[in-house]
């Protein structure tokens, strides 16, 4: 496999002929050294010639941290080409305390960081959780899921 840089662009390919598109534009130290995504609202047919530089040019649905490499094992996506980086990347992540706050319906104390930097906790009225993506490590099948469906596929409590 080949090495994976940033600008590199991934065909997801979905049920019903359509893919989605994904490109890395980052790593974040903090999260396992994992990439970091931006998933593209555009939705084309499989096997229809692209435009590159258009699908990078396109609003993003969603940001997340997951490993590129196990996505193309798996055969969740596969690489398409390189293209520059158009979209920003988030410069706050979330992600809630331990794992028995997740069953909780909702939690006032949730984990904020930045890229490559240490978390800390804020309380559920810190309104640098409104702007902040979620931050923890996904599976490249949940990562696939949510490019297909629009949601993640695990719940975390509201915030109190």
């Amino acid at each position: 496999m080949a090495r994976r840089t940033l600008g590199d662009l991934y065909e997801i390919a979905l049920d019903g002929d359509k893919s989605a598109f994904l490109q890395q534009i980052g790593r974040d130290r903090a999260q396992l050294g994992s990439q970091v995504v931006q998933v593209f609202t555009i939705r084309l047919p499989q096997g229809q010639k692209r435009d590159l530089r258009s699908i990078a040019s396109d609003r993003v649905a969603f940001y997340s941290h997951v490993f590129l490499r196990a996505g193309e094992t798996l055969a969740a996506w596969r690489k398409i080409g390189n293209v520059a980086i158009v979209q920003p990347m988030p410069t706050i992540w979330w992600f809630t305390p331990p794992i028995e706050m997740l069953q909780a319906p909702t939690c006032n104390e949730w984990n904020l960081w930045s890229t490559d930097s240490p978390w800390q906790r804020v309380p559920s009225s810190d309104k640098r959780l409104d702007r902040a993506e979620y931050g923890k490590v996904m599976s490249p099948i949940s990562v696939k899921g949510r490019a297909q469906n629009g949601v993640w596929p695990l719940r975390w409590p509201e915030r109190a």
